[in-house]
């Protein structure tokens, strides 16, 4: 068994949320966990260990998965290729978001996960990831060498937080089940991770020190609760703030992307006023 769709991302733009409410549909098989990354990190594993993944889905009328990492070209290379070979029919839904939004929101991620300890302004300039995966034309365009236009759903992370109801009607008409299904609520906010106030990594570290037991017990109470203390204060919400001289640069790296993309997406797709 196959996936009948896929999730392409992008990274930082809603596709836990959207990935739960497909989870929702009693239609609808979903792995777990819900990234595998299979056609970007494990094709050399073969498809028979991808395939057990969807044990279990026989009795429905679409099954698949989620994967940010489908849409970071030239990061990962030869991933709509290697789809296309071995799931030629499939279904792919790309969401996207405001470039500068979902840059942030990778940085905080990043931060929080211990891989990014650059101010954010360096961070972007220098790190060709962030604006990558923000070139959704470029992503796009490399799936449409390999699918036609009509295998491919795009949407934007605000018309799945502003109006739910009926963007997954879009999508579940669109995956080839009941587009009148209730949709499950989600208890958290459309991806929080954009306003998250993370601790950098050495304040992560130096909480799990302060609560490793043998160090812990060699350690006074009064002493470790006040280590404790300092090392949680909040990540400071201004460390990713992007600049306004960040955000003009931002775009204007990707106003090309930009004006390309309104020619796959159509004039009613809006582009955040960009295009």
């Amino acid at each position: 068994m196959l996936p009948t769709f896929l999730v392409i991302g992008a990274a930082k733009s809603g596709t836990s949320s959207l990935f739960s409410y497909l989870r929702g549909h009693p239609e609808v098989f979903v792995t777990t966990p819900k990234e595998l990354h299979f056609f970007s990190h494990g094709w050399r594993r073969g498809l028979g260990s991808y395939e057990g993944y969807f044990e279990g889905s026989e009795g429905y009328r679409a099954r698949g998965e989620a994967s940010t990492s489908y849409t970071q070209a030239p990061r990962f290379e030869g991933v709509p290729a290697r789809i296309a070979e071995a799931v030629p029919d499939v279904r792919l839904v790309y969401l996207i978001r405001n470039p500068v939004e979902r840059i942030r929101s990778q940085y905080v991620h990043y931060v929080d996960r211990g891989r990014e300890g650059r101010p954010l302004d360096e961070a972007v300039r220098e790190n060709p990831d962030y604006l990558d995966t923000s070139r959704y034309a470029y992503q796009l365009g490399l799936y449409l060498e390999h699918f036609r236009r009509d295998q491919v759903l795009v949407l934007a992370n605000d018309q799945l937080r502003d109006a739910r109801t009926d963007t997954m009607r879009e999508v579940f008409g669109f995956l080839g089940v009941d587009p009148d299904a209730p949709i499950r609520p989600l208890d958290r906010e459309l991806n929080r991770s954009a306003n998250k106030r993370q601790a950098p990594p050495l304040v992560d570290s130096g909480r799990r020190l302060l609560r490793r037991t043998r160090l812990a017990r060699h350690v006074p109470r009064s002493v470790r609760a006040h280590g404790l203390r300092i090392v949680s204060r909040p990540f400071p919400q201004e460390v990713a703030e992007v600049s306004p001289e960040l955000e003009e640069w931002i775009w204007s790296e990707l106003a090309d992307d930009v004006v390309r993309l309104r020619e796959l997406v159509g004039p009613d797709f809006d582009l955040w006023g960009r295009a």
